[in-house]
């Protein structure tokens, strides 16, 4: 028989990154939202023989008032454990936490899928098949007095440690 640690590192295996797909226009960022993460983690759930059974250990609930128009919204917060048992009925057990914002009546079902697309993604460690932010060295820009009055773009170098002149950007 499978043990569910066992059974996870298929689900792993199977199921690969999981991109970024989805947009946030509002605060301009590419995120992977619960359809996605589900929509992947699904299938190979199924076939390995994994179920997930959420329990919430705290809830809280309030409302605040937001932006200029003075919205009000209902604001949830919950902590859940997540049981991932196994073909043998053994256990894994993740604790994630879940906060959302809605003006409706949905705050407490968006935290609730906040807490499950985190639980899926740090238990599997489902990668997104980006390159690491840190793999490359951040560029410093800074404006200097040129010849005359003019201002000249320049870029820090991290491997020379000195400052160079920005390339041009090409005409348009």
């Amino acid at each position: 028989m499978t043990t569910v640690r066992q059974a996870l590192h298929a689900v792993m295996r199977d199921v690969g990154a999981v991109k970024k797909g989805d947009r946030n226009t509002q605060g301009n960022f590419n995120f992977r939202g619960i359809d996605a993460v589900t929509n992947a983690v699904y299938p190979a759930l199924v076939e390995h023989g994994v179920i997930v059974a959420p329990k919430v250990l705290d809830y809280q609930y309030g409302t605040v008032v937001v932006g200029h128009k003075r919205t009000e919204m209902g604001h949830a917060r919950l902590m859940v454990e997540f049981t991932f048992y196994g073909p043998e009925d053994d256990q894994i057990v993740a604790v994630t936490a879940g906060e959302a914002f809605d003006s409706g009546d949905k705050a407490t079902a968006k935290a609730h899928s906040v807490a499950f697309r985190t639980a899926l993604l740090q238990t599997l460690c489902l990668p997104t098949d980006e390159p690491d932010p840190d793999s490359t060295p951040n560029q410093l820009l800074g404006c200097f007095p040129g010849n005359g009055k003019r201002l000249s773009l320049m870029v820090w170098s991290w491997a020379t440690s000195q400052w160079r002149r920005a390339a041009k950007p090409p005409k348009s």
